[in-house]
């Protein structure tokens, strides 16, 4: 015979001999001293105790207390199925453990109190820091997902955050008894926040500190799948603990949330947060999907273009008060490329006969003309297009040589044909000798050697003639001796005549000719001018 069944056996014969023990003194009641008639019919009418349902028991002889009916009344024992206090023999019904069907259980102090009782019960305090508790079977919600404390059971379980893990759990309460915890637990001092101030509590702790990745509670009694979920800033992931072969709740099984991009999507179970640099792309501004312009980039979530003195090139690159923003660059807006606008390109850049400039105070498109070419035009796009020619020079240092001429009226004709270009600019780069900005011309120097003659008057006879000018009469003809000056003045288009008779030089010296304008006009001109003479 079975140890098991030897017991049941004894025990069974234990209970035979008690339950004729008590007929037969119900049968034979024998008056005691001072007891009356009727104290003596209450002994003879009281009922004996109904025994209790062994079937599928396993009963220890030790505590055959724990099977039998309280004093009071019948009721059935411990961990039998129930509806209310009054169907227990131990007068609580209580639905232990989340998700536990009623049974009945027992009072407790402490573990010894629920020694020899079915089962491998613990002791769990009523309330927290209650001496008081209940004999319950062992807990399924050990590190179970809560968000408050009835979820995790009717005692003293708490549901908390212990020290070291990083979610809320259910955590079984062991103050009355080391046996509330598996022995992958310890029972643990946690701290928390009381209405008088900080307390400790006596609680099952996993060994891992992380309750999500530790096995979860028995099984045996609650076997359906726990729910679970992980959570941190980058969401939400829900998962299951299922019960193992060996009884207990595996490790929760959802996934560890991770940030996720904008081409990414929530995995199953799972609501995920976008990673902090998701979007602020050129690709994903302000939400995903928001993709900003060519010419844009996102800054401070905000698609804006790169061309303003605030955002130049790049977000919050900030120009001079005197810049501006070209193509991405902070640029000042006194160059040739750049001239009062972004792009504004002065006319005459990069000619040969000009030079373009921008003006720094006013920011203005200027042009200079190089040395002896004009802008007769006042077109700058093709700068100073017409060249003022060399010789005549323009000092009478430099003057044009006609050679030697004696004084005999045929053999000393001679003339010679040039222009006086004039305009608006400025003439640099070189400058031009003598250039008048007045006027906006240079004058022209020209010189013939007078030898003079046997029987010679030296007189001279000039004229000058002009063409392509206006009517003002600006162009003058100056004629330099040793002895005298003459000079005629005639419009841009006219002809005018000096002479002078004998006298009027001596032979062998030098006379001068002197083409200038002499007065400003309207705009440039290109005047054409001959001098026809003879000594």
């Amino acid at each position: 015979m079975s140890p098991i069944r030897a017991r049941l056996f004894a025990h069974a014969s234990w209970l035979s001999s008690l339950a004729l023990g008590i007929a037969a003194c119900n049968s034979q009641v024998h008056p005691v001293a001072g007891d009356d008639d009727e104290s003596r019919r209450r002994d003879m009418s009281r009922p004996v105790d109904p025994l209790p349902d062994l079937a599928g028991s396993v009963v220890d002889l030790a505590s055959p207390r724990d099977l039998l009916a309280p004093p009071d009344g019948g009721g059935k024992p411990v961990l039998s199925p129930c509806d209310r206090d009054g169907e227990c023999a131990s007068g609580h019904c209580l639905p232990v453990g989340a998700g536990g069907a009623k049974i009945c259980v027992a009072s407790c102090r402490t573990q010894a109190d629920c020694a020899g009782l079915f089962g491998s019960l613990f002791c769990e305090a009523k309330s927290a820091g209650s001496p008081d508790g209940f004999c319950i079977p062992p807990s399924p919600t050990h590190c179970a997902s809560c968000t408050k404390d009835s979820e995790c059971g009717v005692l003293a379980e708490r549901c908390a955050q212990a020290p070291g893990d990083n979610s809320l759990g259910c955590h079984i309460d062991c103050s009355l008894s080391d046996a509330a915890c598996p022995s992958d637990y310890a029972c643990s001092d946690v701290p928390e926040a009381g209405p008088m101030g900080p307390v400790v509590r006596k609680l099952c702790v996993p060994k891992t500190k992380q309750c999500l990745d530790a096995l979860g509670g028995f099984c045996d009694r609650v076997s359906l799948p726990q729910d679970c979920q992980r959570t941190n800033p980058a969401g939400t992931c829900l998962g299951q603990r299922t019960c193992l072969p060996g009884g207990r709740f595996d490790r929760c099984g959802a996934m560890a949330p991770q940030y996720r991009t904008c081409k990414d999507l929530d995995p199953p179970g799972c609501t995920l947060a976008l990673a902090p640099d998701a979007t602020g792309t050129k690709q994903h501004c302000a939400r995903c999907g928001d993709a900003c312009g060519a010419s844009e980039d996102c800054c401070a979530g905000t698609c804006k273009p790169l061309t303003s003195t605030s955002d130049c090139g790049a977000c919050g690159r900030m120009c001079a008060a005197s810049d501006a923003c070209c193509g991405g660059a902070c640029t000042s807006l006194d160059t040739v490329q750049n001239c009062g606008r972004c792009g504004n390109t002065c006319p005459g850049m990069g000619l040969s006969s000009s030079d373009a400039f921008c003006e720094a105070g006013t920011k203005t498109c200027g042009m200079s003309c190089r040395g002896d070419n004009y802008d007769i035009d006042s077109a700058a796009a093709n700068g100073c297009e017409v060249l003022d020619v060399v010789p005549p020079g323009h000092t009478q240092s430099s003057a044009a040589d006609r050679g030697s001429k004696d004084c005999y009226d045929g053999s000393s004709r001679d003339n010679f044909t040039s222009g006086v270009p004039s305009d608006k600019r400025e003439h640099r780069n070189p400058p031009v000798a003598a250039f008048s900005g007045t006027v906006g011309a240079a004058p022209d120097w020209w010189k013939v050697r007078a030898d003079g003659g046997t029987l010679c008057v030296n007189d001279y006879d000039v004229t000058f003639s002009t063409g392509g000018g206006a009517a003002a009469p600006c162009y003058r003809l100056t004629l330099f001796t040793n002895k005298k000056t003459d000079s005629v003045t005639v419009g841009g288009a006219a002809t005018g005549y000096m002479s002078s008779g004998s006298g009027s030089y001596s032979g062998g010296s030098d006379i001068f000719f002197l083409v200038e304008k002499t007065c400003s006009t309207a705009g440039p001109e290109q005047v054409t001018y001959t001098v026809s003479y003879h000594l």
